[in-house]
């Protein structure tokens, strides 16, 4: 397991402080990574998160734009 970057975490800290740290790596957009929220499996939870680090600044993605970037990225979606 790679370590997350600390941008990302800081810009999850809502979320990890909630849920505790459940943020994955996904895969690259170009030279960005990106990085997906998972909530814990009981939960139900409307749209994913997600994070792209982009060199040091962190974009946040929710709705059915996250849910595209998650379809185009992970296998069995």
């Amino acid at each position: 397991m790679s370590k997350i970057p600390e941008q990302i975490v800081n810009a999850a800290q809502d979320l990890v402080g909630r849920f505790g740290n459940k943020l994955a790596f996904i895969g690259k957009q170009g030279d960005n990574s990106v990085y997906q929220f998972r909530f814990p499996k009981n939960l139900d939870t409307g749209f994913p998160y997600v994070y792209i680090l982009e060199g040091d600044t962190v974009v946040s993605k929710t709705g059915f734009e996250a849910l595209d970037i998650i379809k185009s990225l992970v296998k069995d979606w």
